[in-house]
């Protein structure tokens, strides 16, 4: 099948195929898909969340003996382009649930990094102090939650603030 007879174009059948919008389909790290009110979704897919996992995941872990300030140098620029570039579709969902791993994939790295140390010691050494309210006094924190936005500088961790910023509330079902 050719797209254009004039410029010698045609398309590659392996890669190409037709389906109706409910199906949805992927272009561009994008889920597209009509629901059943009409609505068009668009959405980041589901093997761009499975590559950036991957990515964080390697990079922490390859990152063991690496200085905090360092880490963060590495892990902003993953997490402010691949925020930057999805913050326009329907993905505060994934933003939780990307909130959620990066900070465990983090408390990992502090418990391998201060295995004689105490929750509580990593929890106010990293991320902060909590105050009466339950929010993080990041003061003095290293990793401490910030909101992502283009005037944030130095060395300030965005993978804790997808969403709401701070480490996610666990709640009993």
């Amino acid at each position: 099948m050719t797209a254009s007879p004039r410029a010698g174009l045609a398309f590659n059948e392996d890669k190409t195929r037709v389906v109706h919008l409910s199906e949805g389909f992927d272009f561009l790290g994008f889920n597209i898909q009509r629901m059943r009110n009409g609505k068009v979704i668009i959405r980041p897919s589901r093997d761009a969340v499975k590559r950036l996992i991957r990515t964080l995941k390697e990079r922490i872990r390859s990152m063991d003996g690496w200085e905090t300030i360092a880490l963060i140098g590495k892990l902003n620029p993953i997490i402010r382009g691949w925020a930057t570039y999805y913050r326009g579709v329907v993905s505060s969902n994934i933003f939780a649930a990307l909130d959620s791993y990066v900070f465990q994939r983090l408390w990992l790295w502090a418990m391998r990094r201060h295995r004689n140390k105490g929750r509580l010691w990593r929890i106010a050494h990293y991320w902060g102090e909590y105050t009466s309210t339950g929010e993080i006094d990041g003061c003095s924190a290293i990793l401490r939650p910030v909101h992502i936005s283009s005037n944030s500088v130095g060395p300030e961790l965005c993978g804790t603030s997808w969403s709401r910023g701070g480490p996610p509330r666990t709640t009993r079902a």
